[in-house]
């Protein structure tokens, strides 16, 4: 999809996770439903832009992580908080960090800023630092 939203830190922050967490998967939506729902069920942290993917959040397990990296921009809409709500519902660990970028376009945001401000503090939580 050429207008798909996309986080342009993606490979700096994957770096940073790698280096410190016990784990690291990056959902690329190929493969079976099956394997979404475990991908989601497993993982600790989920961190990635406002979109479709997030609804995946349903198959995640109560006191599990999420980052969500959304946009300052509305020229076609202003970003809504339906994943604010669906993770408050499940009981997961939400935190929202706005980047600049719009619905449209790319969002960015820097990769170090995030790991540090919302990602590093999620991995404490959730205890998926790596030993």
């Amino acid at each position: 999809r050429s207008h798909a939203r996309r986080y342009v830190e993606h490979d700096g922050l994957v770096t940073a996770v790698a280096g410190s967490s016990r784990s690291l998967r990056v959902f690329d939506g190929k493969g079976t439903l099956g394997s979404h729902i475990m991908l989601f069920h497993e993982a600790k942290v989920v961190v990635g832009p406002h979109g479709a993917g997030f609804a995946n959040l349903i198959c995640s397990k109560p006191g599990a992580g999420v980052v969500e990296i959304g946009w300052d921009g509305n020229e076609v809409m202003e970003m809504d908080n339906m994943y604010a709500r669906l993770a408050s519902a499940l009981g997961l660990e939400y935190r929202l960090c706005v980047g600049r970028g719009s619905y449209r376009g790319t969002i960015s945001y820097p990769a170090k800023e995030l790991f540090l401000r919302h990602v590093a503090p999620l991995l404490t939580t959730v205890g998926a630092w790596r030993d």
